[in-house]
């Protein structure tokens, strides 16, 4: 004969529930706690139908709350879109299962831009969105509030310095690198492989095109703009990109400016830089 499982009662003090007491809470809250009491009213056929019904139940309330916050979100005035109805499809499955509040506002603001200007997100966005979890969502936030956008392009990009490569006449010289090291404002490399492994970030540093002296280059970082223009040939700036769907879920963060990082950066490019900014660099 299996040996019988003793079942440890509901812990009924005031204090921190144990262990066994939660499993049971979650057990029947979950529609399989059948096992864990000492009757059992219907049959295992019986309890999957009625854990089944549970469970779309929830799905049908999450759904609905996200709509009703979606409607919320747009305005009367705005013109509509043709949402397309495979990306609609795709979208109800996932959302389905966004349980948080705040994810089912962020949820809902996603329908509501994609219902003002179809095609705002992919489908691939919105998978990468479902398997973040709270942690990885709060380092792609610290990661755009540390990004800048360059004029003419809408892609986030997190700076990180700059180098001036030996000319010609100097082969055997190293070339000129200036370097901030993002770990100083709680970003160490480990967030970079994070998002990196999300599909949010390139992994690798990339380099600007050569700058022109004088040429002059504006960043809006999360609205606070910096203008830079190169004292010299062959300057080049190093950063790291956001993928197009990090650049398409950062337009959900409500990043603000990192102003440690900001006047860092900027004492930095000073270096071989003429630059305008608000922050004010001196110690």
């Amino acid at each position: 004969m299996a040996p019988t499982t003793r079942i440890a009662p509901l812990n009924n003090d005031s204090g921190p529930a144990s262990t066994q007491s939660k499993t049971v809470e979650l057990a029947n809250a979950y529609g399989v706690g059948a096992r864990l009491t000492k009757e059992q009213p219907f049959n295992i056929a019986q309890r999957a139908k009625k854990r089944i019904a549970m469970e779309a139940i929830k799905k049908q309330e999450n759904l609905e709350q996200i709509m009703l916050l979606a409607y919320q979100e747009c305005n009367s005035d705005d013109a509509a879109g043709e949402v397309d109805p495979d990306w609609m499809t795709a979208y109800l499955r996932l959302a389905e299962e966004i349980c948080g509040n705040n994810m089912k506002a962020l949820w809902a603001k996603i329908l509501a831009q994609e219902i003002t200007s179809p095609g705002s997100f992919s489908v691939k966005s919105l998978e990468t969105l479902k398997k973040m979890t709270q942690r990885e969502a709060g380092v792609f936030q610290r990661c755009c509030n540390l990004s800048c956008m360059f004029s003419g392009d809408s892609g986030h990009k997190v700076i990180t310095g700059y180098v001036r490569p030996p000319s010609s006449m100097q082969l055997f010289s190293r070339p000129d690198v200036a370097k901030l090291s993002l770990g100083k404002f709680r970003f160490p490399y480990s967030n970079i492989l994070m998002l990196a492994d999300l599909g949010l970030i390139y992994p690798s540093e990339l380099e600007s095109g050569e700058m022109q002296p004088g040429q002059e280059l504006k960043l809006n970082c999360n609205d606070h703009m910096i203008s830079l223009a190169a004292n010299g040939k062959k300057l080049k700036l190093y950063y790291y990109k956001f993928t197009p769907v990090g650049n398409e879920l950062a337009s959900l963060i409500p990043a603000e400016m990192e102003a440690a990082y900001i006047k860092a950066l900027t004492e930095l490019l000073e270096r071989n830089f003429q630059v305008a900014s608000g922050i004010e660099t001196s110690s």
